[in-house]
Parts: structure tokens; C-alpha cells; sequence
């Protein structure tokens, strides 16, 4: 069985997580610029390998960056891919024959 747990609106605050997630998702609000987003998702990476990761940005990871909005989407998905987190906006993708959309 898979275990899926998801967080939302941390905005900067440091989030505690079990060992036993399988999938994590994270539901946007992450920071105000797109550095600060990667660092703390690259952070959980780094504390959670095995984890996957689905990152699905909000408002204030898109529109209040230093960047426009699709300097920040693009700079946050690059990001993601880097670190093998999923970006997801307005796409899905399967893990472990379940899809996620976001």
C-alpha cells in the first residue's frame, strides 16, 4: 500500500515528516522567490531520498518571485528536474500505476 501525505502554505517554516512516506506532495506557498523554493524542496530531497516528491506551486511561488510568472515556472521546473521532484502544472504523472495531477 502506498502512503501519500501532503503539506501546503509552509511559507519558509521548516515541516517535520515521517520516515515511512512514500509520496509526498507539496501543495504550493513553498517561499516568495523561486531560489528559496528550491532550496527548501531540494532540503527535503536531500532528508528524504527514497521519497517521492510531487511539487505543485502556488501563487506565491509564481507570481510574487523575483521573475515573471513564466521565468519562475520554467527556473522552478528545471529546479525540480535537477532534483528528481515532479513539477506538476496542469500535467499528471503515474507512481506506482497511481496518477497524480496537479
Amino acid at each position: 500500500m502506498m502512503r501519500v501525505s501532503y503539506v501546503s502554505d509552509t511559507h519558509n517554516n521548516d515541516i517535520e515528516l515521517s520516515d515511512d512516506i512514500d509520496v509526498l506532495i507539496v501543495a504550493g506557498d513553498v517561499s516568495n522567490t523561486v531560489s528559496a523554493v528550491g532550496e527548501r524542496l531540494n532540503s527535503l530531497k536531500e532528508d528524504h531520498p527514497s521519497m517521492e516528491i510531487i511539487f505543485v506551486p502556488g501563487n506565491h511561488d509564481l507570481l510574487y518571485s523575483e521573475k515573471t510568472f513564466d521565468e519562475s515556472q520554467l527556473s522552478l521546473r528545471n529546479w525540480c528536474d535537477k532534483i528528481n521532484v515532479h513539477f506538476l502544472y496542469n500535467e499528471s504523472v503515474i507512481i506506482d500505476g497511481i496518477k497524480f495531477y496537479g
